[in-house]
């Protein structure tokens, strides 16, 4: 009897991990495919344009993509001298879905030319194939962020509290540009 006993605890965490884990599944296929239908819409959506200029040195722009007046998407570029970020939010029935991030760093500022490397004893220049791009791709679920995918394409432990504060700041920006887009 005592020996059944552990298998038993094991079969039911078992089951229910594996439930959890086609649970999560299926709702990233979810948002996968509603993702795809907000892309393959995005030209029949209207817009509205804004020019940012509080969150980054160089400036910025926020695009917000309204099909009637549901907000379904908004896409944030955020310019600096040393590179540039490039958030995409998604929207079902008002809440956040996915966000697709996008951070480019350059090899050096944008303005660095021969001149400036020149001048402060450079040998290197402002390059743009030199630009090294990192992506990471986060999935929400009644905004609790459920997957969390880096650069590399692995998925983020969310267990770990510093993974889950990124889903809260992506919720807290989402609505904060949502407002700067209103129609």
């Amino acid at each position: 009897m005592y020996n059944i006993l552990p298998l038993i605890l094991f079969a039911v965490l078992s089951g229910h991990y594996s439930s959890y884990a086609q649970s999560t599944d299926s709702l990233i296929k979810d948002i996968r495919k509603k993702y795809q239908a907000i892309r393959s819409s995005l030209k029949s959506y209207d817009t509205v344009f804004r020019e940012e200029m509080e969150e980054s040195t160089e400036g910025g722009q926020i695009t917000g993509y309204y099909n009637k007046k549901e907000l379904k998407h908004i896409e944030a570029i955020y310019f600096g001298e040393t590179g540039k970020a490039e958030i995409e939010y998604y929207f079902d029935d008002g809440l956040l879905l996915f966000v697709f991030e996008k951070h480019y760093t350059y090899n050096r500022p944008i303005y660095w030319d021969k001149k400036w490397a020149q001048e402060y004893n450079d040998t290197v220049i402002f390059d743009c194939s030199k630009t090294v791009i990192r992506e990471a791709r986060y999935y929400f679920h009644k905004e609790r962020m459920i997957r969390l995918m880096n650069n590399e394409m692995t998925e983020v432990d969310l267990s770990v509290e510093a993974n889950a504060a990124v889903g809260q700041e992506l919720i807290s920006h989402a609505h904060n540009l949502r407002k700067k887009v209103k129609k």
